[in-house]
């Protein structure tokens, strides 16, 4: 056992390679070796000015030379996450985290879950909020079978408080989707563990991807209602409100109840994800039918906003309920 009572595949820390080393690769760095894990090569091609053994510029070189039987994780920008995925499955990868989202099209994230299944490799996708405790809260305290309700989520994050905030950021390139693929992927996967089916959304995305807000209102098979605020601010908030005829409660990420749990969700995952490697079940960590869910939202919440129309949501069964052991 590790210390934090951490159990290891064999008795042995895991070898871990992390492709991306911004403000979520750095991090997950850090906790891993905060849990006695090995990271035995990092990719990024910021590090071109740094040649040293097990250091790639290209993230694509050292899958194809280090990904063989290790556990790889993709902290890169949304956009490569699929390709990278995929890549390192080709290449012997045995288990992967990667960083949410999944992919940017719903046709790659469901590409990874085949690949993933088909070969039998352990993968999480990093959802950390899922172990706040604010979402434990709401979730310990309505029932599974409640009546309809509306779960309101709002997040406001200020990008210019990340580490790798600069000229170069991830965030300033369209192509990886602005905040509804940041932040609002977190608040629709709020609204999955509580409700589950999404049967149609209804979408708002107004600015460019570095100075976006996005207003998403899910309709849920069950007859509840999600809706959901995000956008990029020089305040940072996260809050969450459900009310039903029986029900109503608001809980404040940053209250002083709760503030200290946006520092230990990020370890606790990890503790979650490390157990999991070693045989435990996935408990709450994202399973990549989940995110690909997360993903078919996002897509329609984008045809939404395009066409300023209600859009029914439709997916690929993946091989049974996509959202696996959703609540």
């Amino acid at each position: 056992m590790a210390p934090g009572g951490l159990p290891l595949l064999g008795n042995q820390a895991v070898d871990f390679i992390v492709i991306g080393t911004g403000s979520a690769g750095e991090r997950i760095t850090r906790d891993l070796l905060s849990f006695h894990q090995e990271v035995v090569a990092v990719a990024d091609p910021k590090l071109e000015n740094q040649p040293q053994k097990h250091q790639y510029q290209d993230p694509l070189d050292c899958l194809r030379k280090e990904a063989e039987g290790r556990t790889v994780v993709i902290a890169s920008p949304h956009k490569f996450h699929a390709q990278q995925a995929l890549l390192a499955i080709d290449c012997g990868a045995h288990a992967l985290l990667i960083e949410k989202p999944l992919a940017m099209k719903a046709e790659d994230a469901e590409a990874v879950w085949r690949g993933v299944n088909a070969l039998g490799i352990k993968a999480g996708v990093y959802y950390n909020y899922r172990f706040h405790d604010a979402l434990k809260t709401i979730m310990a305290t309505i029932p599974m079978n409640q009546p309809p309700g509306i779960l309101v989520v709002s997040a406001c994050e200020d990008p210019q408080e990340w580490p790798s905030w600069g000229p170069n950021s991830y965030l300033k390139d369209p192509e990886n989707g602005g905040i509804l693929f940041a932040a609002m992927t977190h608040c629709i996967d709020f609204g999955i563990r509580l409700f589950g089916i999404v049967e149609s959304v209804q979408a708002v995305i107004q600015g460019e991807s570095e100075e976006q807000s996005v207003m998403l209102r899910t309709l849920h098979a069950n007859g509840n209602n999600c809706m959901m605020i995000s956008n990029w601010s020089d305040r940072k908030y996260w809050t969450l409100a459900y009310l039903d005829r029986h029900n109503s409660l608001t809980l404040d990420f940053y209250s002083k109840q709760l503030r200290g749990s946006m520092k230990t969700m990020h370890q606790d995952f990890l503790k979650q994800y490390l157990s999991y490697l070693s045989g435990d079940s996935i408990g709450e960590v994202c399973t990549v039918g989940q995110a690909y869910e997360n993903v078919v939202i996002m897509n329609a919440a984008m045809q939404s906003s395009q066409t300023n129309t209600i859009v029914a949501v439709t997916r690929n069964e993946l091989g049974g309920t996509p959202l696996g052991d959703a609540r």
